[in-house]
């Protein structure tokens, strides 16, 4: 998915913006008739993405569309301001200016003073910079990409879920630092220690009263540690020069380059540098590291072009961190009959989609005994689908609700790292507001009248649905309801092949082999009710093979395949069924449902670990369907041979 950047730190995004295309234009200038749909289908349906874009800013039809609803927010955030705006509103246009204003007057100290100010101890907010590590100190680190020390860190230091969501916003910030490759091509003079005139320089601009701690003489003697090249090393040693792309991104230290090849380094030499930098970063304190690598920082920034604060990152950062206020706003500009007919067609298609898995329940394959069947279906009727993290109703209510959850915060158009600094530290308060507010409601009941907080999620994109186990619900971001997804009164098997394979996807979250465990209140299930699912020796083994199969993909394969499956069942038991032994209409199915996985793959990477690449995806789910190699007259050899349910 596309990956967000909320600072867009040496990321020039341009803004271009591509007009909506009729649905047919879409699918046809998208795929490659001449890739063989049998052999490779994600190829046949997406081979003519990259051409169709080859200077659009996104990389994917995610990012698409993430990319327009953003443009539609810079549009109204640029408009003058509207008599009686509400305040929330206001707060909106405050952290956007003040994002613009940083175009001409970005300083790297005030960045990094930003990061060593958030990461003190939210209990004393106001203290100075202490000696100890404060709550966030050990993942503050992971961000600086020392990330060495971290698991000795992470066992001192254990944060609250608000915490969390905190520190990954955090993360989403800081995501676009300068990267190796660029760095190495344009200077490798950061990589080099630094000198005793340069520290106190450094110092002196970050003005937090550590001077005095005589730091000087232990980051001389670590940089001097970091500097050295790895034992046994040698101009005969084994080994080919290492690409610039091979070393982590976001590199902050020092690395012992040294003339005449300071742009190279063997692999071998560092796969050594890598195992002795464990142990070099492990026996110093964490605030030194923290205070360490916050010098580092401010040293790499000050010899990169100042980052670019456009209109489309400014807009996008702020829909992020203010993300009611702003989908509020974007909603008011879509007609309220256009509105209601999104929300009525999701709905239905949810409607059918939970249907077609009740009759899956019903044929109950692995046996379960009652009680275990009753859990399963209990937890299917209570499942639901919402539209936006707005809990929609009447407009007054909904204008009520969040004017009170904005009231605590107190933007302003001049102070952009305050203004994030304000945003992060309210971040946790919303969250145990909304945990106590699920503890109360019983998670699903309570759900409809609340507003949504957003996952942190560092690759989650806001057109990307999601299922959230703790509420049993579908969450479905307004912004996914745009073309080339949507479109208003669009024919139905589009309706049903895109959206219903990601919604398909999302329900069937709910019974894969992790989230299964999850009552229909959005409760952990009792070790009772868990006995009896695995009760059934089909359904312990199916979900083993999963698990055994796909390791850290098992959950996402059994959704994608369980999904598209459930889509196309939909689909076929529609108004149209007459119709689904029309080829054509079966082949323009399984190509709308696939082409909302495009992207231009070197690019984009693929998030291996967790849904594997687009490619793998679109072949292994749709090569597992029956339905799919009659469509386009294939031999049928499912590539699963693993069924839950």
């Amino acid at each position: 998915m596309c990956k967000l950047q909320l600072l867009p730190l040496l990321l020039p995004l341009l803004l271009r913006c591509s007009s909506a295309r009729h649905p047919r234009d879409h699918l046809g200038s998208h795929m490659d008739a001449a890739v063989d749909a049998c052999a490779d289908f994600y190829g046949h349906a997406c081979g003519g993405w990259a051409q169709a874009h080859p200077s659009d800013v996104y990389y994917s039809q995610l990012g698409q569309l993430d990319h327009e609803y953003t443009a539609r927010l810079v549009a109204l955030l640029q408009r003058p301001a509207k008599r009686h705006e509400p305040r929330f509103v206001q707060l909106l246009r405050s952290n956007y200016r003040s994002c613009r204003r940083q175009r001409d007057a970005f300083q790297a100290t005030h960045f990094v003073r930003f990061l060593l100010q958030w990461s003190r101890s939210d209990s004393d907010p106001d203290a100075q910079w202490s000696w100890q590590p404060g709550a966030h100190t050990w993942r503050l680190l992971a961000l600086l990409k020392l990330e060495h020390r971290l698991q000795l860190l992470q066992q001192q230091q254990r944060l609250s879920a608000g915490e969390q969501a905190a520190v990954d916003w955090l993360r989403q910030i800081c995501s676009s630092w300068p990267g190796y490759s660029a760095a190495v091509e344009a200077d490798v003079a950061e990589f080099r220690p630094l000198t005793h005139a340069q520290f106190r320089r450094l110092e002196r601009q970050l003005q937090h009263g550590a001077a005095q701690l005589q730091l000087w003489p232990q980051i001389a003697q670590l940089e001097a540690q970091l500097s050295e090249l790895p034992e046994d090393d040698s101009e005969q040693a084994a080994g080919k020069p290492l690409a610039a792309h091979r070393f982590p991104e976001h590199w902050l230290l020092p690395l012992p380059l040294q003339q005449p090849r300071a742009k190279l380094m063997l692999d071998t030499h560092w796969r050594r540098y890598r195992r002795r930098l464990a142990s070099v970063l492990g026996a110093r304190p964490a605030p030194l590291l923290l205070h360490y690598a916050l010098l580092r920082l401010l040293h790499k920034l000050q010899l990169r072009v100042p980052p670019l604060f456009t209109p489309h990152a400014c807009a996008a950062q702020t829909h992020e961190l203010l993300p009611h206020a702003a989908v509020w706003l974007l909603q008011q500009e879509q007609p309220p009959v256009e509105r209601q007919l999104a929300a009525d067609a999701l709905q239905q298609l949810f409607a059918q989609l939970r249907q077609r898995f009740e009759l899956r329940l019903h044929r109950n394959r692995h046996r379960f005994a009652a009680d275990a069947q009753h859990f399963l279906l209990d937890k299917l009727r209570r499942m639901r689908l919402r539209l936006s993290v707005l809990p929609g109703g009447e407009a007054s209510a909904e204008r009520a609700l969040l004017e009170a959850h904005y009231a605590p915060l107190q933007l302003t158009t001049d102070d952009y790292f305050g203004n994030l600094l304000a945003i992060l530290r309210q971040l946790p308060r919303w969250q145990q507001r909304q945990d106590a507010e699920e503890a109360q409601g019983n998670g699903t009941a309570a759900g409809a009248l609340q507003l949504l907080l957003l996952q942190p999620d560092g690759y989650g994109s806001y057109a990307s649905p999601y299922f959230m186990p703790g509420r049993n619900m579908v969450m479905v971001p307004h912004s996914l309801l745009a073309p080339p997804i949507y479109w208003p009164r669009q024919a139905a098997v589009l309706t049903q092949s895109a959206l219903g394979f990601l919604i398909g996807h999302e329900l069937s979250h709910a019974f894969s082999p992790t989230d299964v465990a999850y009552d229909g209140r959005g409760r952990l299930g009792s070790e009772q009710q868990l006995r009896q699912l695995q009760a059934s020796r089909r359904f312990v083994r199916q979900t083993e093979c999963f698990r055994s199969r796909y390791q850290d993909m098992a959950d996402e394969k059994f959704c994608d395949v369980n999904g598209l499956a459930l889509a196309y069942d939909a689909f076929a038991a529609s108004s149209e069924a007459g119709l689904v032994g029309n080829q054509s209409l079966q082949q323009l199915f399984f190509l709308n449902a696939a082409q909302f996985f495009c992207e231009q793959e070197e690019q984009l990477p693929p998030d291996s670990l967790v849904h594997g690449g687009s490619r793998q995806r679109i072949n292994d789910a749709f090569y597992s369907l029956e339905a799919f190699s009659r469509a386009f007259d294939c031999d049928w050899r499912p590539r699963h041979d693993c069924h839950l349910y």
